[in-house]
Order: C-alpha cells, then structure tokens, then sequence
C-alpha cells in the first residue's frame, strides 16, 4: 500500500475524522483573519479617501503659511495688483518759505474728497507777508488751503482758536462731521460752519506735549496720544485720560480693528530711551503687550525698534527692524513673515504700514519708495523719486482706501516746502 506522509489523492487515502474536524477550524479561522484583514483595508480606504475629500480646512502650501484668503481659508490669497500711477502735487514758495514746512497726515474719503494736514508757510507774490497754512482739501479737480482755528488752552483752562497752528491728526467722517486734534488735549470738530472744541479736564495745559498719534473708530470712540506716552479718550461725551505707559515714549501711532486698538509708543533715539512699546485697548483697559529694545541682542523676544504697525481683524501686523511680524490678539502668538531683506527695505528706515488684506500690504520708506506685498512677492516702486527728478524727499505717512494711495511729506529746494503724492491703483 503505497504511503501517504501528506497530500494523497483521495483515491489512495481514506481522511481521519480527527483531522477533519481539525481542518474545518483551521478554514474557518483562516477565513475569519481574511475577513478582518479585507474589512481593515476597506476602511483604511474609506478614512484616507474621507480625509482628502474632508470640508475641514486644511492650511495650503502659501508662502510662509500666513497669507490665507479670510473669506476662503482652503485657498491662497490671489496676487494683487503692484501698479500704481502717481501724481505729486507741491505747495508753498521754495524761494520764500522758512522753517521746517511739511504735511504729516492724510486721510481719505472719497476720490474727490482729500484731506492733507501739517503746517506750511506761503509767502505772498510781494513777499512782504507770510500765509500760515495747516490742512489742504483735494475736491477732485484742485486743492484748497486751509487756516483751520486750532483750539488752544491756557493755564485756565481758556481756549482760544489760533489759525495756522499745526495739525497732527484728523478724521473725517464726511465733508461737515471732521475732527481735527492739534494739541493733545484739545479735540476739534468741524460740522463744516463751525469749529468747535472740547477739551479734557485737569492740569494738562504744557503746549511742549504735541500729538502725532490718533486714531477714530467712530465719533464716539476717538484715542489721541501724546509725546509723553499719555493716552487720551474721547467716548462720545467727554475727552479724558485712559492711561500712561510704563515708559515716557513718544506715541507715533494709534490703530485699530474689530473694537480692538493699539498704541506704538517708541524713545526719541538710540542713547535715550530707546525702546518700543506696542500697547493694546479695549474701551478704557490699556495692556502692554510687546515691550522691545532698539538693538537686537540675541534675544527671541526682541525685535528691535517697532516702526509701525497696520491692524486687520484679529491679527496685528509690525514692521520692525528686524522684519515683519504678526501678532494674534485671540491666540497671542507671535509670527515673523519676513526678513527686511526679504522685504526689500534695507538701504532707508521704513516709515509706516498699511494694507487692504494679508496678500496686499504696503510699506513705506523716508524717500517715498513703496514696497507691495501681492501675496507671493515683494514689488518695490520708486516711481515718486523719479517723478519729483530726484529731489531730496522726505515722507511721514501713508493712507490707503479703496484703489487710492495718500503720502503727504515734503521736497527740498533750499527749504522744506509741502507735497502729497496721490497714488492710483491698477486693476
């Protein structure tokens, strides 16, 4: 009889019932391990395929991650447009004028409705007598100059409006609501017959405390800064004191968004007090929340000197000399975006920021260069140097609404005379 050790035909091996039980278990386990393997795969499948196709947002491949579209977040910002036609327009008489005669503010209403503010001296055709000038208005066809009666106190708390006293700031909310702040703790308001003013209470009266820093968020949520680091409030009903920061500093800039406002405070140089504040305000709550020293020791917290600042939702975006950072106001996360080298701002010291969104950003240097973010690329623009033939330019600011840029400033022929360069945007 011919052995069989394992397999065997079944014509020559009769099976043991034994090894049939046996191997009917060993099938069926095998077939459950087949089943579990099978429906393991399936699932994996399913989960992969769910993830790629998941409505959960997922962070694009932008650009240093941060220029995400606010309305899409699945989605890069588009690029925006870099192209800007510009047109300078000067004021005063170079050959007559005397003292540091310069615009530093603008503000945008409408295309046909600009206002400029300063101080500049025009000198009749005589030039006999001098004309002091402190805000012009752009109609949309031609400039008119303005000798606004400025509110100015006394030590008795008197007010008395001096024409042709500087501007530091203003806010228009339309041609016969416009709110003008020259000295710190005066507030003016021009319904567009008169002005009246309205001044804060208390022993503050030092006309040494000028007011480069304001902002308006509405008529009834007006904050003025002082050279000395004093924030000042205007509700509605009363111009008031808020706070002081930890540091006499000179307060170049107030910003805000979404009921949140910021205060940049910075020292008048490098030998003396040389830092920078960043301060954040909500109604009357005033919290320091970047505190930075002009160098840069190596030091993660440190950024150097704060340049300026533009807000846009609940992120605020710095310009420092070491770059450009944001900040996160409900996360309190600092990012840095860019390097100023990346940038393109390195040879002068920047002046100011603003911008329409994340992926359309504009900065502003001394010499009146613009450089653009789109959204993937830095652009810089030196269109205004060329077109004033190379002058010596000097400008302190940047406004931006809708399609249409503002810089006021000054050129140098022999003196400082005012200039405003109207930028329009291509699209």
């Amino acid at each position: 009889m011919t052995s069989c050790k394992r397999y065997c035909s079944n014509s020559d091996r009769v099976l043991n019932p034994a090894r049939v039980v046996f191997l009917q278990n060993f099938m069926k386990k095998l077939s459950i391990t087949f089943t579990f393997f099978i429906l393991s795969m399936v699932l994996t499948i399913i989960f992969i395929t769910g993830c790629k196709t998941s409505t959960t947002p997922q962070s694009p491949s932008c650009d240093n991650g941060f220029h995400l579209c606010p309305d899409n977040p699945d989605n890069c910002c588009e690029n925006t447009s870099s192209e800007i036609d510009w047109e300078i327009f000067e004021f005063g008489n170079p050959e007559g004028t005397w003292g540091d005669n310069n615009f530093v503010g603008g503000a945008i209403v409408n295309e046909n409705d600009i206002w400029v503010i300063g101080l500049f001296y025009d000198r009749s055709p005589s030039g006999q007598s001098d004309t002091t000038y402190n805000a012009v208005n752009w109609n949309g066809t031609g400039w008119e100059k303005y000798s606004l009666p400025i509110g100015i106190a006394n030590s008795l708390g008197e007010i008395y409006g001096i024409a042709g006293f500087p501007v530091w700031n203003i806010f228009p909310f339309s041609e016969d609501n416009i709110w003008f702040q020259g000295m710190p703790h005066v507030l003016n308001h021009w319904d567009g017959e008169i002005m009246q003013y309205i001044i804060t209470p208390g022993d503050w009266w030092d006309v040494h405390l000028w007011a480069p820093g304001g902002w308006a968020l509405s008529t009834e949520n007006i904050y003025l800064g002082t050279t000395d680091g004093e924030i000042i409030r205007y509700d509605g009903n009363e111009l008031r004191h808020i706070a002081t920061l930890s540091l006499p500093l000179v307060i170049w800039k107030i910003h805000g968004a979404n009921n949140r406002t910021y205060a940049l405070g910075n020292g008048d140089g490098e030998e003396y007090n040389p830092k920078s504040i960043l301060a954040e305000i909500v109604e009357d709550n005033v919290t320091e929340i970047i505190l930075s020293d002009y160098l840069l020791p190596e030091s993660e917290s440190n950024f150097g000197r704060i340049y300026s600042f533009w807000c846009y939702g609940d992120e605020v975006f710095f310009l420092t000399r070491d770059g450009l950072f944001v900040y996160n106001s409900i996360s309190q996360n600092i990012l840095k975006l860019f390097t100023r080298e990346q940038i393109g701002c390195v040879e002068y010291e920047p002046v100011n920021i603003i911008g329409k969104a994340p992926n359309n950003i504009f900065i502003i240097d001394a010499i009146g260069q613009i450089f653009h973010y789109d959204g993937s690329n830095w652009t810089i623009d030196s269109s205004i140097s060329e077109i004033s033939n190379l002058r010596l330019s000097r400008w302190t600011d940047i406004d931006l609404k809708d399609d249409m840029l503002v810089l006021p400033g000054a050129i140098r022929d022999g003196y400082d005379h005012p200039a405003v360069a109207i930028g329009r945007i291509r699209n």
